[in-house]
């Protein structure tokens, strides 16, 4: 039944962000907290419940219809040409999209006889596509305007030359001059983005991340179970897929970071597994706290070691640019992300500070302290909550972490179409871990 709760759950969440891409919306926002609050049964629920023979028709059922729509709405490529004409890759696309629509209905109805080869394989070849997909977009979108783009691809290579990216100011085209010009990411992401970028184009690490991903959340399911197959294609082929190989987030990577986490964890791989979580850290600092929920697992030699050994590789990560120049970091770090939102994004993005500004409750022109403090007093609550009750079970700590950034986000100035998506793949990935992991 666990099941069953996590993935209305995370229907409920995709489709809450994915219809209007992150953009504010009040059906989005009812979408996104009920699927909160589907997590937060499932957390509280702590009695595990065996499935029964209905239940497991009704995940199976709940899986293949939930790819198949997934596929069949939820990616531009129906609606439009991304560059203003029909070029072979774009067609190309289109015409694969359409076939793992095709592929996906054998999870759905019997496949015919002289079918019966492809049933067999049809995980591999959806796995194929779907990979495939990720490699087109980059030919059809060779240059997304986008200030993510400019930053992972331009800035982070400047350390190459041996100049802290921390300490350029860079000129956006003229379609993105008004967003503030910073390199938001943490100093670990020179390192994860540096090779992709000598191959010529970092999106290349999300499509990596994609794969591991996926691999991963196959090797967490166990055998036989439907949810071995279905759980890493409802990751690759999530509505938005696509748009995210184009948008160059790094959410994908914090996402595969996560699954490396629990899966070396679960293999008492300590030392990789907290390297894992410091290169999250690394990478975007505000997800720094997640390091702190692995020790409600114990604080144990065998944990806390390699735990101390991870924080202070990330600290020392930290304190060569913070010496480098320290008011360069903070600018990009802290100071941006304190004026940004002030501006169009926090009417605009998809969370209750939104809501309130809309109503006129409070105004865009809000002090930027009590409007972090909205969302940072909710979070605090959630976040000890979950880590004091979570037990010993990976499982829980997943889900406590789900709760804990999810509240976070839901009440901060604004929240981004990309943390929702962590969101729902950390989902993925608690789903995962509730057939391994039994709940203590």
């Amino acid at each position: 039944m666990n099941q069953v709760i996590l993935l209305l759950a995370y229907f409920s969440i995709v489709i809450g962000y994915s219809y209007s891409k992150g953009w504010f919306s009040v059906g989005g926002l009812a979408l996104l907290l009920t699927g909160f609050l589907l997590v937060g049964y499932a957390f509280i629920k702590r009695k595990y419940s065996r499935e029964t023979t209905k239940v497991k028709e009704t995940l199976n059922t709940m899986f293949s219809m939930g790819l198949f729509l997934s596929i069949a709405f939820g990616n531009d490529l129906w609606d439009h040409d991304m560059n203003g004409f029909v070029s072979l890759a774009m067609l190309s696309a289109r015409l694969l999209l359409w076939l793992a629509l095709l592929i996906s209905l054998l999870y759905i109805i019997p496949a015919p006889f002289f079918l019966r080869h492809v049933n067999r394989i049809k995980f591999f070849i959806l796995t194929f596509i779907a990979v495939f997909l990720r490699f087109l977009m980059l030919k059809i979108v060779l240059f997304p305007q986008v200030d993510i783009f400019f930053n992972i691809k331009f800035r982070a290579m400047e350390i190459l030359s041996l100049h802290n990216p921390y300490s350029l100011s860079y000129t956006y085209p003229p379609n993105l001059a008004p967003l503030p010009s910073h390199y938001p990411y943490g100093p670990l992401s020179l390192i994860v983005l540096l090779p992709f970028n000598l191959m010529g184009d970092p999106r290349l690490a999300i499509i990596a991340a994609d794969i591991i991903t996926t691999v991963l959340l196959y090797l967490l399911n166990k055998k036989g179970s439907p949810s071995r197959e279905m759980i890493p294609l409802l990751y690759l082929y999530h509505p938005q897929a696509l748009f995210f190989a184009i948008l160059s987030a790094l959410d994908n990577i914090i996402v595969s970071l996560l699954a490396i986490f629990f899966y070396l964890f679960q293999k008492k791989k300590y030392y990789m597994a907290f390297l894992a979580l410091a290169f999250i850290g690394g990478i975007k600092h505000a997800y720094t706290p997640l390091m702190i929920f692995p020790l409600r697992m114990g604080l144990s030699r065998k944990i806390f070691l390699p735990f101390l050994v991870a924080f202070a590789f990330l600290g020392t990560s930290y304190g060569i640019f913070i010496l480098w120049d320290l008011p360069g970091i903070k600018h990009n770090l802290l100071d941006v992300f304190a004026a940004f939102p002030q501006t169009w994004l926090v009417p605009a993005s998809l969370s209750v500070q939104s809501l309130l500004t809309k109503q006129s409750i409070v105004t865009p022109q809000l002090n930027f302290k009590p409007s972090i403090l909205f969302g940072l007093v909710p979070f605090v609550i959630v976040f000890l909550s979950t880590f004091i009750f979570s037990g010993k079970s990976l499982y829980r700590i997943a889900l406590g972490i789900i709760l804990s950034f999810s509240t976070f986000v839901f009440f901060a100035p604004y929240a981004l179409f990309q943390y929702y998506f962590l969101i729902s793949s950390l989902v993925l990935i608690a789903m995962s871990l509730n057939h391994s992991d039994r709940i203590t």
